[in-house]
């Protein structure tokens, strides 16, 4: 009886001496706030790598704050849920900085795609209007008017992706629509030339 009264009594000595560890609550809603953050400014997308770095470490705390929890409080120990939160934190704020530097990228690369697609169009519907209108080629050409009156529409829709922030899917439809006049231009001059050389020479 004597021994495990000593014995709490040590115990109880320990507990007054060092005290329990202490759950590092203000980092780990630090590290939420962070994650959230890289979450809003689509990190996901934007910041692969830096944002998967952030995702595994909030995933490591989570597991050892449990872990923790389960522990009777005086052998708590929270050096690996610290680090694992400070990692995180971290982690999270470099992925929206490389974030908001991505879209900016993109969204500038878009932009000149969208330049250049517009002035392709515009280049096409001149050699439109040159096409000879004769009766084989009639069909041929409302079918062209018919791609042109749609990559319109597409140009259209990536003025709406750029204005909701959308760049990834607005670069995505400016690189459809710019493959889309390029070709039409190249077999429509091609068939203009080919149609040119087949003509009598007039002599």
């Amino acid at each position: 009886m004597k021994t495990k009264s000593t014995v709490l009594a040590l115990v109880v000595c320990a507990i007054g001496l060092t005290g329990c560890a202490k759950e590092p609550t203000d980092l780990v809603e630090a590290s939420k706030s962070a994650f959230e953050s890289a979450k809003s400014a689509q990190a996901s997308t934007y910041a692969q790598d830096a944002y998967t770095q952030a995702e595994i470490s909030m995933k490591k705390m989570q597991v050892e704050l449990e872990v923790q929890e389960k522990k009777f409080p005086l052998f708590r120990k929270y050096d690996v849920a610290v680090q694992a939160a400070n990692e995180a934190k971290m982690a999270a704020e470099n992925a929206v900085t490389e974030a908001e530097a991505g879209k900016a990228e993109m969204k500038s690369e878009v932009t000149d795609l969208l330049d250049q697609t517009r002035q392709a169009l515009t280049e096409l519907q001149v050699t439109i209007a040159a096409a000879p209108q004769g009766k084989d080629s009639a069909a041929d050409l409302k079918m062209i008017q018919a791609d042109v009156q749609g990559i319109e529409t597409t140009l259209a829709q990536v003025d709406q992706s750029l204005s909701g922030g959308q760049y990834k899917d607005a670069l995505s439809r400016a690189q459809a629509a710019n493959r889309l006049t390029q070709e039409i231009q190249a077999e429509l001059q091609a068939a203009m030339n080919a149609q040119a050389q087949a003509m009598p020479s007039g002599r």
